[in-house]
């Protein structure tokens, strides 16, 4: 149920997942976590969602964190198409 929910709120307020966008078969997470837990499977938990008036130029995983998480950082470029400015 939780997953057709968040399904929802994505469609109504026509929103991309922006590693989809770049990267729609890709496997990769932002945990360190070992992927033989819960099942042999890693999930990716951590997701930037945006609106579909942006067109995303580069999504990257950093291969370092801080020393207080065990995520890994992401930078997301975006282009907004009614502006033409690039953000960070």
């Amino acid at each position: 149920r939780t997953e057709e929910a968040f399904r929802t709120i994505i469609e109504k307020h026509n929103l991309l997942d922006t590693y989809r966008q770049i990267i729609p078969n890709g496997t990769d997470t932002t945990t360190f976590t070992d992927k033989t837990h819960a099942h042999g499977v890693s999930r990716r938990l951590d997701r930037i969602y945006t609106s579909k008036t942006h067109t995303v130029n580069t999504v990257k995983h950093l291969p370092h964190t801080l020393n207080y998480t065990d995520h890994k950082g992401v930078i997301v470029t975006l282009n907004d198409e009614n502006t033409n400015h690039t953000n960070k």
